[in-house]
């Protein structure tokens, strides 16, 4: 069998079409999934950024108030992006 007998198989079009498909499946879910990803760290650092703004705006404190702050903000981010 030759590769010209495949290529002009009746039911080649389908072949290469469902190739497509796949790879487009594929693609779709790795973006979902480096997009959720993405809204992670993006969230993340959002957290951290206010909680700097208020560390400098507030002076200076320790790190367990660091940490709780940053907890909380991390956390109300998060239940409103579930909203």
């Amino acid at each position: 069998m030759k590769i010209t007998d495949i290529i002009h198989h009746d039911n080649f079009e389908l072949f290469i079409l469902g190739c497509c498909l796949g790879l487009v499946g594929v693609l779709y879910f790795k973006m979902r999934e480096m997009l959720n990803d993405y809204q992670r760290v993006n969230r993340e650092n959002l957290s951290f950024t206010m909680t700097m703004a208020t560390m400098i705006g507030a002076g200076v404190i320790d790190q367990g108030t660091f940490d709780e702050l940053f907890k909380m903000y991390h956390e109300a981010l998060v239940e409103e992006e579930e909203e």
